[in-house]
Formats: C-alpha cells, sequence, structure tokens
C-alpha cells in the first residue's frame, strides 16, 4: 500500500482539542486553512480549503503551549482519509493530515505573507 505525503504551510484556524489518551501519550487535533486560485467562467477567485491535521507526543505538547488561531505553521505529514456513513445511508469521506512535523513560521501578527 502506498502513503500520500503533504506539506503545507498555513495559517492554523483552530486549536480544537488536546487530551492525553489512556496510555498517557499527548494528543492534538487542529484546523488549518490553505488558499488557492479557481477559476469562475472569465475571471479568478480565491478559494479557502480547510484541513484537520492531528498531531501526538511531543509535537502535540508543543503545539498546545504555543499555540493559537492565527499562527503561521509549516505542517509535513501523511494524507489519510476519514470514511464513515451519514445518517442518510451515504459513504462519506474527510481528508485529515497525520503531521510527523510542525513548524511555526512566524508568530501571529508577524506574518511574513
Amino acid at each position: 500500500m502506498s502513503r500520500a505525503y503533504c506539506s503545507a504551510r498555513s495559517k492554523t484556524a483552530t486549536l480544537a482539542k488536546f487530551s492525553y489518551s489512556r496510555a498517557g501519550t499527548a494528543w492534538m487535533r487542529l484546523s488549518v486553512a490553505t488558499d488557492r486560485r479557481v477559476r469562475d467562467g472569465d475571471t479568478w477567485k480565491d478559494a479557502t480549503d480547510w484541513h484537520r491535521v492531528h498531531l501526538f507526543g511531543k509535537q502535540a505538547e508543543a503545539c498546545a503551549r504555543m499555540g493559537h488561531k492565527g499562527l503561521l505553521v509549516g505542517i509535513e505529514g501523511s494524507l489519510m482519509y476519514d470514511r464513515w456513513t451519514d445518517d442518510e445511508g451515504q459513504e462519506r469521506r474527510s481528508p485529515q493530515v497525520i503531521a510527523r512535523s510542525v513548524s511555526i513560521l512566524a508568530p501571529r501578527g508577524n506574518e511574513a505573507g
């Protein structure tokens, strides 16, 4: 089985959840936003994509201490898909990133583009 890897430079949207597993491993789930340009007829417009990111261990603890909404971060990790069946019986899937590394690129208010 092959694995998809991804990297992103984006701003944190929310620090949704930080906790410890029963085994004592720190984990965190946060959302980040990336922007892209899309064609709309004869014009181009900005579109925002939201990504759920999961962190574990020391990465999760560090982001919980330093993280807040609006941080510019660099993320590298594996792209995975969460699959489920909704209440209407429709198969759904949602992309998520299992972070291998997260770097704070600029504190909030000091973004360099």
